[in-house]
């Protein structure tokens, strides 16, 4: 009875979300998006198109992965910064996510596969090695990116990253498929993407107010139906972590840790004696901020500032 209840409630939610139309109650609130979806470029890749910022002109180059629900509009506040403090900035929205393509073969969707597209990206941009930050997912792209070509990889910078099982607490259980479907279709119905995203924020900033302007650059891409490597996530990595323990083990580049520490997703203080440890983190290298999840969002200032002293101060 509640798997048909279930299957109701989904064709409900599928349904309406085809033929209902919010009106938008601030006519500007898309635009700051639009503008920064047609500063991306594209790269055609064997799997599909990677949509990407590709700003400055310096040899130092600096590569910011995002991580789920969101795409490169979460780093958006910290281009400008970073270009004037000397740097050539790089966001990929990975597929599946933001504006990049929605390859229909899940098997495209792996944080391996993530890695290999990211690495023929850079082939393709001809930046043999970068300065590499991750965020949430992002991270375990990363890891699989050390896994293949650590060469490529010159310093690491974590922002609330998944590393390893003790600091990783999933907000909901999602290991039933009907519940995950019933969850993506809430991320794409326009009845209650606006609702999901709330929640999310709700965890994810100190902030409670989260403006119309910032909400649709993540609105956007869920109700264009670009569910597909998020769903991929949950229905994997995100119920069973993989093991990177010997990935991370092995990473032999200086490493810096900004970590919003009321984060209730991704938890510094449960990992974080391991992690210093087996990074070789000098202490120092560790940044504690008062924010939670989303730190992109609630102070890129400090983040652009501590990664551009931390990269300059040798």
């Amino acid at each position: 009875m509640n798997r048909l209840i279930a299957v109701i409630l989904l064709t409900l939610f599928t349904v309406i979300s085809w033929t209902y139309n919010v009106s938008a109650k601030s006519p500007d609130r898309k635009a700051a998006y639009e503008v920064f979806c047609k500063a991306q470029k594209s790269f055609e890749s064997p799997d599909g198109t990677i949509r990407y910022i590709d700003s400055g002109q310096s040899e130092r180059v600096m590569v910011l992965l995002h991580g789920v629900p969101a795409s490169g509009w979460v780093y958006r506040k910290m281009i400008d910064s970073l270009v004037a403090s000397g740097f050539r900035v790089i966001i990929p929205d990975l597929l599946g996510f933001g504006t990049s393509a929605i390859p229909k073969s899940d098997s495209l969707y792996s944080p391996g596969k993530h890695a290999m597209r990211l690495r023929a990206l850079m082939d393709a941009l001809e930046v043999l090695s970068w300065t590499h930050v991750c965020h949430d997912y992002g991270s375990l792209v990363t890891w699989e990116l050390f896994r293949q070509s650590p060469e490529r990889i010159n310093g690491l910078v974590l922002l609330n990253s998944i590393i390893y099982k003790e600091g990783f607490r999933p907000p909901v259980p999602l290991k039933n498929g009907l519940k995950r479907k019933m969850a993506m279709a809430m991320y794409r119905s326009r009845l209650t993407n606006r609702m999901m995203l709330k929640q999310l924020f709700k965890m994810g900033v100190t902030e409670k107010k989260v403006s119309a302007e910032t909400l649709w650059g993540y609105q956007a891409p869920l109700l264009r139906k670009r569910t597909k490597g998020m769903a991929n996530f949950f229905a994997n990595e995100y119920n069973e972590l993989p093991d990177y323990s010997s990935v991370v083990s092995s990473v032999d580049v200086p490493v810096l840790v900004i970590w919003g520490k009321t984060d209730e997703m991704l938890v510094w203080i449960d990992q974080s004696e391991r992690v210093v440890e087996e990074m070789s983190i000098p202490i120092s290298n560790v940044q504690l901020v008062d924010f939670k999840h989303f730190i992109q969002e609630e102070n890129p200032a400090v983040l652009c500032w501590e990664i551009s002293r931390w990269l300059y101060q040798d």
